[in-house]
């Protein structure tokens, strides 16, 4: 097999994992907007909980991220 075609073939087998962690991306940024537009609305700062879901939120994704791309 030609190094380009497997190469090629690679990089394919990665898509579905990058393009589901791309996905868990987007839905943080959705729900990120979504909490603030209501802190905003309440005229308020993130609570302790807020900020700790965010950073969990933020690494469980970057994870994914880097797992899919592996």
């Amino acid at each position: 097999m030609p190094a380009a075609l497997a190469f090629a073939m690679q990089a394919l087998t990665l898509l579905p994992g990058l393009i589901q962690a791309g996905a868990d991306v987007l839905a943080l940024i959705q729900s990120t907007t979504t909490a603030m537009q209501a802190m905003h609305a309440e005229g308020r700062d993130p609570t302790q909980a807020e900020w700790d879901a965010l950073k969990a939120a933020s690494e469980a994704a970057l994870a994914r991220l880097d797992k899919a791309s592996a």
